[in-house]
């Protein structure tokens, strides 16, 4: 049943649904699924001429999106 559908039965706001919803329900949003597989440690040692090349590409031209979760380029 949909929280609109139980606040017209209950005769009271939809707003009220959703704040004892979100007080007594724990939900956590599905993570999304990566296409592709990344090597989160990539950057941890700096041990070769590729690495140290595109890290400081990305210093100079990326930006590290946190909202979308997304490394951004602009050249």
């Amino acid at each position: 049943m949909k929280r609109q559908e139980i606040a017209d039965k209950l005769n009271v706001s939809y707003t009220h649904v959703q704040r004892i919803v979100a007080k007594n329900c724990s939900y956590k949003k599905p993570q999304r699924q990566r296409k592709i597989k990344i090597d989160d440690s990539f950057f941890d040692n700096i041990n070769n001429e590729e690495k140290a090349y595109w890290l400081g590409f990305f210093s100079a031209d990326g930006y590290n999106s946190e909202d979308s979760g997304k490394l951004e380029l602009s050249l």
